[in-house]
């Protein structure tokens, strides 16, 4: 039977009806089933010290929606199943958490090791390192621990601008440092003020630059504002490493070992140089003297000693340190021990010897009062060596060597002898020099410090 147009049309309407209708159904359905997953989503967040933070932005990633802690670092906001709330607070980790079937999440914000540099220890507190007008520059003490050096303030040398650190390459010696040139009000003490965990020190080799969280180089006068006269030299100030609250001990071990070498040596003349020189002036009489002793041939005497080569050496230096650090809900603490052995790059009896044990503890007794204090032991054995045998080397000739088996005023090593091809008493065995040189200092430091923290306002 041939429909007319009129059922047709009919026909159509009816079919497209029936299709909205499905349609409609099926989004109420969806949007039924979405608003089901939607739920009250609420909870704390705290710092590392167990504080409530104020001001957390906690959104909905990827939406508008979204709330701020309040004053007791709580939060609500509505949320569905598989959105992802967003958690961002200046100054530390930006983290992400889906919702899921739990009602309630809890935050514990870590601090942002980017904006470390930001805060800054000064006197009895910190600050931002924007809202200081004087001059602070503040080193993280990972930049410190990377350096294979002996004493921390090593690692500072070229960090800090208008921070002079001159190392003497002594073994256990404490460079010289200067903040902003010379001027001091004591000539014995030239050097800054070192502030460590708030105890007053004129350096700090009993340090070890893994047992350091960070340090501060405040370079002007407005620092005597705080510390008085004696920061007259500019401050250095430094925090050592704290446990953290509610964690597990966390056992951590730092360690190196590496080798010491002479570079940039300047180079001196060969037995041939020396004597076309002597030759050039006519002084050829200690030439001649060699040439009899030692022997030579078309006047060149055929000893060729190189002094550097004679009294330097490839050094090693090594050192190990093992921390713990943890603590409780009001109770944290961080307990470290160190190793250092250097030797000195002078081939004799000459080095530096150092065991630390630190501990630290602080203790939340009541929410307005905590105590702490720092214990540290330092036994030290520093072997100091002649360093004049070095400009020695430097003005000595190589035309006698550093060993004579047939000296016989030598005793017991048979050391060459300057005066043997005649050269006046000014002129010493370099080799000698370094091996006939006893100086050794040991030193035992016991350094306690206690605090009590009030907080009343």
């Amino acid at each position: 039977m041939k429909k007319s147009k009129k059922d047709f049309i009919s026909g159509n309407l009816n079919s497209l009806i029936l299709r909205y209708l499905l349609f409609l159904f099926c989004f109420i359905l969806t949007t039924g089933n979405i608003y089901a997953q939607t739920k009250t989503i609420s909870g704390i967040i705290k710092d590392e010290a167990n504080e409530p933070l104020i001001g957390v932005t906690v959104q909905i990633k990827g939406t508008s929606n979204g709330t701020i802690t309040d004053i007791d670092g709580r939060y609500t906001l509505a949320a569905a199943t598989g959105n992802v709330l967003v958690f961002t607070y200046v100054g530390m980790q930006t983290q992400e958490v889906a919702v899921g079937s739990q009602a309630s999440i809890d935050i514990v914000m870590k601090n942002d090791s980017r904006m470390l540099a930001e805060t800054v220890v000064i006197g009895y507190g910190s600050a931002k390192a924007k809202d200081l007008t004087s001059p602070i520059a503040t080193i993280k003490g990972d930049d410190v621990n990377r350096h294979l050096t002996a004493s921390p303030m090593q690692a500072m040398q070229g960090k800090v601008p208008g921070l002079q650190v001159i190392n003497t390459g002594q073994p256990g010696s404490s460079p010289k440092v200067r903040i902003r040139g010379v001027g001091n009000y004591d000539d014995s003490k030239t050097g800054p003020l070192y502030v460590v965990d708030g105890m007053f020190f004129d350096n700090i080799d009993f340090l070890n630059n893994s047992d350091i969280e960070n340090m501060s180089v405040l370079k002007d006068a407005s620092s005597a504002a705080i510390y008085g006269v004696r920061a007259a030299n500019g401050v250095i100030i430094v925090t050592t490493k704290k446990g953290l609250t509610d964690r597990k001990p966390q056992v951590t071990y730092d360690g190196y070992f590496g080798l010491q070498k002479a570079s940039n040596l300047v180079k001196m003349a060969n037995s041939q140089q020396y004597a076309t020189v002597m030759k050039e002036i006519g002084n050829t009489n200690t030439i001649d003297q060699s040439i009899a002793k030692f022997g030579g041939a078309n006047g060149i005497p055929a000893v060729n000693t190189d002094w550097y080569d004679e009294i330097l050496r490839v050094a090693p230096m090594h050192s190990h340190a093992i921390n713990v650090n943890g603590g409780g809900e009001k109770t944290t603490y961080s307990i470290g021990i160190s190793y250092l052995n250097q030797k000195g790059i002078l081939d004799s009896d000459n080095g530096y010897e150092r065991l630390n044990m630190r501990s630290k503890v602080d203790i939340g007794i009541t929410n307005w009062l905590k105590v702490g204090g720092s214990f540290i032991v330092v036994n030290s054995d520093q072997k100091l060596a002649n360093n004049s045998a070095f400009g020695n080397a430097y003005t000595s000739p190589s035309i006698y060597p550093a060993y004579d088996a047939n000296n016989s005023i030598a005793s017991p090593t048979k050391y060459g002898s300057a005066q043997d091809v005649g050269l006046t008493n000014y002129f010493w065995n370099p080799v000698a020099i370094a091996d006939y040189y006893n100086n050794k200092v040991g030193v035992t430091e016991v350094l306690p410090a206690l605090y009590m923290e009030l907080s009343f306002l």
